[in-house]
């Protein structure tokens, strides 16, 4: 009887370490031979949050945050510098092929510091806040605002050009071929725009404003929309998949160079996705929304958080 009894015992600790384990990973799933990526580390703002990120391929990152800093971080998460002379909420960050930064603030200022956080220019001839930046290979920023215009600037701060293709706040830019650039809107489209600020096309089925865009290198799009979607989009305008495991608005998006999908929404989870579109993982590393998410060359992936957290996972 005493063996039955400690048999039984044993069998109820272990139920209870299984459910445990259950409640701590609740909500973390990954496809069979997909492990979660691994935390190398974090650090913490108090009383802020992380607003954007950028990613210089070289196990850099740059953070943008409500303190209106932008802060250069190494591959071990240690200070480099911190520019502290921004007006505005850092809204988004991108670098350059020559690891500049270009940001966007609330104050509707562009700024582009070089490597060592010095300003080389501001740019400030919007006429409301500007939402997303964005980069090419040759050199050129882009800039979506409240005011419903895709600016492109060259190297120097120089306007080329504006577009005023969009009704709403222009809340996505991305980059992808040579001369082109997807819009997303509050407006509920996506643009497709050429090197002239001409619309190349238009895809307008969507459910909820649009949040995020990435692209891969072929020319393919993914956006992120307030339908709790995410659609990827070909070339031609044609929608080719829509991953629907979402709960909440997707605020950000990122392709790696293999094609794989990084997804963040407004509940503070990140979800992986195939170039087919099928999930790999997903889990929970922030307590509210994620508001941005890069992936580098190595494939390590930043995520900011409006809890002030910023996170560098491996895989």
């Amino acid at each position: 009887m005493k063996e039955i009894l400690g048999f039984r015992n044993k069998l109820s600790l272990i139920f209870i370490a299984l459910v445990v384990i259950i409640v701590l990973y609740s909500g973390q799933t990954s496809g069979e031979g997909s492990p979660l990526p691994a935390e190398e580390w974090r650090i913490s703002i108090r009383d802020f949050e992380f607003t954007a990120l950028a990613s210089t391929g070289k196990g850099e990152v740059y953070a943008g945050s409500t303190e209106n800093y932008i802060r250069k971080l190494n591959d071990n998460g240690d200070l480099i510098w911190i520019y502290t002379e921004a007006e505005g909420v850092i809204s988004s960050l991108a670098a350059d092929e020559d690891g500049n930064i270009i940001s966007g603030s609330s104050a509707g200022i562009a700024r582009k510091l070089n490597t060592s956080g010095e300003k080389l220019w501001s740019y400030d001839l919007h006429w409301s806040a500007i939402e997303t930046v964005s980069a090419d290979r040759e050199g050129n920023f882009y800039t979506g605002s409240r005011d419903n215009a895709v600016r492109k600037l060259n190297a120097d701060g120089h306007r080329l050009w504006s577009s005023h293709l969009h009704t709403s706040t222009v809340q996505a830019l991305v980059t992808a071929e040579p001369d082109k650039i997807f819009s997303g809107s509050n407006d509920r489209t996506l643009r497709k725009i050429d090197g002239d600020g001409k619309e190349v096309w238009k895809y307008d089925v969507y459910w909820g404003s649009l949040k995020a865009a990435a692209a891969d290198d072929q020319g393919n799009v993914f956006t992120g929309s307030r339908d709790n979607l995410v659609r990827k989009i070909d070339s031609e305008g044609t929608r080719q998949w829509s991953f629907d495991g979402h709960r909440s608005t997707i605020k950000t998006l990122a392709v790696d160079k293999e094609g794989f999908i990084y997804s963040g929404d407004s509940n503070g989870k990140i979800f992986k996705l195939s170039p087919r579109g099928e999930k790999i993982w997903s889990f929970e590393p922030h307590s509210s929304a994620v508001n941005d998410i890069v992936v580098d060359e190595n494939k390590n992936i930043f995520t900011a958080g409006q809890d002030g957290v910023l996170i560098k996972f491996s895989q």
